[in-house]
């Protein structure tokens, strides 16, 4: 397992390069899935680079996401634009960027630890929730 604080990159093996911007928070809207008040809602974006020569599959990515002892969840609210991970492929010397969400029974400044399994690799992204 590699790790990484959000607002840095990570350059794995396989020539993929992984980046997590710091977290915001967020106000989920009515029609936010997995959000239950008083969770505490934040996004981040990650940016994946290919520069591998094989195609990276994007519907391989797991994201587990916990505050402490706290678990948290995978929150989808498109009028925010979090939609989850991408399902398509990424070409060699591709990049995309998407946004992520997550809501944890925690508090703001509480530890934010974030587990990413991309195409073999595992990530661990460690920061504090906004």
């Amino acid at each position: 397992t590699a790790t990484v604080g959000f607002g840095s990159s990570l350059d794995l093996a396989n020539g993929v390069k992984l980046s997590f911007t710091e977290p915001a928070h967020f106000v989920p809207t009515k029609f936010a899935s997995n959000y239950q008040k008083p969770q505490i809602p934040n996004k981040f974006e990650i940016t994946v680079v290919n520069g591998g020569a094989k195609t990276v599959d994007l519907a391989t990515v797991s994201i587990a996401a916990k505050s402490g002892t706290n678990t948290c969840v995978d929150v989808l609210d498109g009028d925010n634009g979090i939609n989850g991970a991408p399902t398509e492929t990424l070409k060699p010397g591709a990049t995309v960027t998407f946004t992520y969400g997550i809501a944890c029974m925690a508090k703001i400044g509480d530890p934010l630890e974030l587990t990413a399994s991309f195409d073999g690799s595992v990530v661990g992204v460690t920061g504090t929730l906004k």
